[in-house]
């Protein structure tokens, strides 16, 4: 049946590919320049496969047929001249593989549990968090290597006025319970003049 030779001539045809070193893209490459596009790579991984129609794999098999014995022709002649004939296969630059470190992996897989999907808010914060980040640093590389950075605590002024009405009960209660009038008079002065002082 032609369905069985199809079937028997797709499986020697890719070990007699895979025999002379080259890839479905070579294959794919050089049919295209010489028979047209519809030879391409993907062609030739459906054909392999067979997940293509019968016509179209009792169209295409004569082109096989034809293309594999002059390469085989030209690699028992040199390997050299099969170059010649099949072309470079051009060579593409990859990206740099982003890695991760374990403790990174593991809060990423438990985002990724929670929600596959993140949302464009998600996305938007990320990107600002890093503009922000970006703008920090940029203002701590602006200062001076000398500057010192100054280390006292913040004080609130609810905290200075608490203080400030803590020491006039104090005083009041005081004077009120003090029962000598110099005393008070003195008294008095003096807590005139602390007040003062923390006004």
């Amino acid at each position: 049946r032609s369905s069985d030779k199809i079937r028997e001539f797709a499986k020697a045809f890719k070990i007699r590919r895979l025999s002379l070193g080259l890839t479905q893209t070579q294959v794919g490459q050089a049919l295209s320049a010489t028979e047209g596009p519809a030879y391409s790579q993907s062609a030739i991984c459906r054909f392999e496969k067979l997940d293509i129609t019968p016509k179209s794999a009792q169209k295409i098999k004569p082109v096989l047929e034809r293309w594999m014995a002059e390469a085989e022709a030209r690699h028992r002649s040199g390997m050299q001249n099969l170059t010649e004939f099949i072309g470079s296969e051009p060579s593409k630059k990859r990206k740099r593989r982003t890695s991760f470190t374990p403790q990174a992996l593991e809060i990423l897989n438990g985002h990724f549990e929670k929600n596959t999907h993140p949302s464009e808010v998600v996305r938007v914060w990320f990107c600002n968090k890093r503009q922000a980040l970006k703008n920090t640093i940029k203002r701590l590389k602006q200062h001076e290597p000398g500057t010192a950075v100054s280390m006292e605590p913040l004080t609130d002024p609810l905290d200075d006025l608490y203080t400030y009405k803590h020491n006039i009960y104090i005083y009041i209660y005081i004077y009120v319970y003090t029962y000598t009038v110099h005393f008070k008079i003195i008294f008095g002065y003096f807590c005139l003049r602390a007040l003062k002082a923390t006004v």
